[in-house]
């Protein structure tokens, strides 16, 4: 029989390639993790280095403590390289060419252009929108047209953003424009983050809402930074005397030009642990509304929301005695049945306090 003279085996027959090797596949070399390490840094440096400008200030409106004098401890000199070296001005463009202007708030702007939708308020100004009179203390909200709805400002937290919704589902649209301008993660402790008194004059100004409805305080449970940059530790004497003059002012702001307001107060939250500061603040919005009580009122969510022993619940009664789930699942939040509830409870207040139209309702 012939042989392969080179392999000593029958020629055509394959040889066998060495054990625990494929033919087919390449050999695959590891890297080490240490490189890998190494490119990770390298490309945290580099994204640091290019957002340092936008990251400094993000940290700087962050809870005050060790951890934003730490990141701010590392960005700022990294942040004043990259102003030297213009990086700061090509990435400021980037933004500004994406429609987001990179000098806004971390907690963003109010947007005064015109809002989508049923939302759009009437202008204060131009040819066919003149202001109505402004009404008269403890005179009943004005009565809504066809072709000269009520205006309504939702404005807050997260929590607000929800009642908006349930808002514009309980009022008819044909009699109301609903503008929810509720933003994630604001309040009043925090001004450098989102100025709400600032924003409020702007849509008073710009709007001039016949109801606003205030929901905030959520993110509340921090330092609050005074005007010359210093912290206002929380659960001090100091910290409830500024938080209440801001929410006095706050709510001065809102009905400067007749509008009246409906307070909403923070909802029982499922952490035990925050509920003194919660209760403290619905306090302070009880008395802030309580001062003007022409203009404004208080509605308490908490014991609204609560069980029978002043609890938490997931599952609360309805008008009807119906038990519903209306809290997420975070202990926190509304579900869409809650804050349609939520804003039902609202509507019945203003027709109370303020001798509201039944005839808005959905």
């Amino acid at each position: 029989m012939d042989r392969d003279q080179t392999q000593g085996t029958p020629a055509g027959i394959p040889t066998r390639p060495p054990r625990g090797t494929r033919p087919s596949e390449p050999v695959r070399r590891l890297v080490p993790a240490g490189n890998v390490l190494v490119v990770m840094v390298v490309c945290l440096l580099l994204w640091s280095f290019l957002s340092a400008r936008t990251l400094e200030r993000s940290s700087d409106a962050g809870p005050l403590g060790a951890r934003r004098t730490a990141a701010l401890t590392f960005l700022r000199p990294l942040a004043g390289l990259a102003d030297v070296l213009q990086v700061s001005r090509a990435t400021e463009g980037i933004e500004r060419a994406l429609g987001r202007d990179p000098d806004a708030p971390p907690g963003g702007v109010i947007d005064l252009g015109s809002p989508p939708g049923p939302a759009i308020a009437e202008p204060r100004t131009g040819p066919s929108a003149a202001p109505s009179p402004l009404p008269s203390p403890g005179a009943p909200i004005r009565e809504p047209r066809p072709g000269n709805k009520l205006r309504v400002a939702v404005i807050g937290d997260s929590l607000a953003s929800g009642l908006g919704v349930g808002l514009e589902a309980m009022f008819d649209p044909d009699l109301v424009r609903v503008w929810n301008q509720g933003r994630i993660s604001t309040g009043l402790a925090r001004q450098d983050y989102f100025n709400w008194r600032a924003a409020m004059r702007q849509i008073v100004d710009s709007y001039r809402p016949d109801l606003v409805v205030v929901m905030l305080g959520l993110n509340d449970d921090q330092a609050q930074r005074a005007a010359d940059g210093s912290a206002i530790p929380i659960g001090s004497v100091g910290w409830v005397q500024s938080y209440r003059e801001r929410a006095t002012t706050f709510l001065r702001t809102a009905t400067a030009e007749g509008a009246r307001v409906v307070w909403v107060g923070i909802p029982v939250v499922q952490d035990r642990e925050r509920w003194p500061v919660y209760q403290r603040l619905n306090q302070i919005y009880g008395e802030a509304a309580g001062s003007r009580p022409d203009e404004a009122t208080f509605l308490d969510a908490w014991t609204l929301l609560d069980d029978a022993e002043g609890d938490y619940t997931a599952y609360v009664r309805n008008e009807r005695g119906t038990l519903q789930l209306m809290r997420g699942p975070d202990g926190v939040h509304l579900l869409p049945v809650g804050n349609n509830f939520l804003a039902r409870s609202v509507i019945g207040l203003a027709e109370d306090v303020f001798e509201l139209t039944p005839e808005v309702r959905a």
